[in-house]
């Protein structure tokens, strides 16, 4: 870090030197003289021009920081042949939780076949000792039957996984198309609708259009001076793509990985739901079987959090080999470079190998909590739509200070 905050260092996939602006630039220093390098654990605020900008606390906050990570340089090796497993009880907990609720959703959906709910796609209401003529309750008046579910989010999952595809393409091309459009495309589509509104409705339409134009200009004025930095980030970001093709199966390893676990879960969650719904007994669900749903629900949340770190920590091991072997090849000889970049191409399965090992335990432990926290947002959304409904103030109240606190 402090190395690159000096002006860096030349070398395969690494930051080049950057040129000094010309009301700074000292005598010794031209643009094709690269800084020299320097040591963050002795380093003084004079050394690192950066922070010579800011002021004297700021600038001594930051370098103990710089400090603190060139310790930790030292002390964890930045790619490391072996890692011990950790935080394993957390995966051994996440197994034990999902191998239970699926269970109990496969049990409940034996039943409903042998009722002959699935067999004909019906899971409506319980009438009569039967299942009602009736698909899958999908929306108000909107039943659907297994199949077309299926049908249905195999459909999102391929149109997904297109949109994915060109997205990396354009990411590739035209970084600054990429960043732009993310930036404005929202404001404009506001824009667009509020146009498509003025003949049905004046006053909506232009309202859409007033505050799309100003939401668009103030978006615009504030980050318009970092676009040509998140350019930059994302060509770079394009170019190890395009060093590394194999990354571009990270995205499909991980959106099978998610759409699995939530066809899976689904099923199970609709054959409890579609359980539930028989009359015969005045009061089905026992505490026990609601605490074990609610556990389902921070599951299904769980495993949605581990498909997608495991992308990510898939992500954080290709760069950071081409990040470390690029800085061990330009530092050796010729032949350790040939031989670093014979192995450069197989970035993949090392990165996919520890994220899916000895990795996946904190992975586990570091997704638990984000499912607690959004299984608890959806649930305090459902108390505070259940008490407007039932006019019920003391529980609106509470329902959004909970709301507060977990959001």
């Amino acid at each position: 870090m402090a190395t690159l905050l000096a002006g860096g260092v030349t070398g395969k996939g690494r930051a080049t030197p950057a040129s000094p602006p010309a009301s700074t630039a000292s005598p010794l220093s031209t643009p094709s003289t690269p800084r020299a390098s320097v040591d963050a654990e002795v380093a003084t605020v004079d050394d690192i021009p950066s922070l010579q900008k800011l002021n004297l606390e700021h600038a001594e906050r930051k370098l103990a920081m710089l400090k603190d990570g060139a310790a930790c340089t030292k002390h964890y090796a930045p790619m490391p042949s072996h890692r011990s497993c950790q935080d394993a009880s957390w995966l051994v907990l996440f197994l034990v939780m999902a191998g239970g609720f699926l269970a109990w959703g496969a049990d409940r959906s034996a039943a409903l076949m042998k009722a002959g709910a699935w067999a004909h796609g019906q899971a409506g209401a319980w009438e009569h000792g039967s299942y009602g003529e009736t698909g899958l309750k999908v929306g108000s008046g909107i039943y659907m039957k297994a199949p077309g579910l299926l049908f249905t989010l195999a459909v999102a999952f391929c149109s997904s996984m297109i949109a994915c595809a060109a997205l990396i393409v354009m990411a590739h091309k035209a970084p600054s198309c990429v960043v732009w459009s993310s930036l404005i495309v929202g404001h404009c589509l506001v824009m667009v609708l509020g146009l498509g509104l003025l003949g049905i409705s004046a006053d909506a339409g232009l309202m859409l259009l007033v505050v799309g134009a100003l939401s668009f200009c103030v978006c615009f004025c504030c980050y318009r001076h970092h676009i040509p930095f998140m350019a930059e980030v994302t060509r770079v970001v394009a170019d190890v793509i395009e060093e590394h093709p194999c990354m571009m199966t990270v995205s499909l390893i991980g959106t099978s990985i998610a759409f699995a676990w939530a066809a899976a879960m689904g099923l199970a969650f609709a054959a409890i739901m579609c359980d539930w719904v028989k009359q015969e007994d005045p009061n089905p669900i026992s505490n026990l079987e609601m605490a074990c749903f609610l556990g389902g629900l921070v599951t299904f949340f769980w495993g949605l959090g581990i498909a997608s770190n495991l992308s990510h920590v898939t992500y954080c091991g290709v760069f950071g080999h081409w990040y470390y072997k690029a800085k061990a090849a330009g530092s050796d000889s010729d032949d350790s470079e040939d031989s670093d970049d014979a192995d450069a191409g197989c970035a993949l399965m090392p990165a996919m190998c520890v994220a899916f090992t000895t990795s996946l335990g904190s992975i586990c432990f570091g997704s638990l909590f984000v499912a607690i926290f959004k299984a608890l947002e959806l649930l305090t959304r459902r108390v505070r739509r259940s008490a407007s409904q039932s006019w019920n103030p003391i529980v609106c109240v509470l329902g959004c200070c909970c709301s507060v606190i977990v959001e």
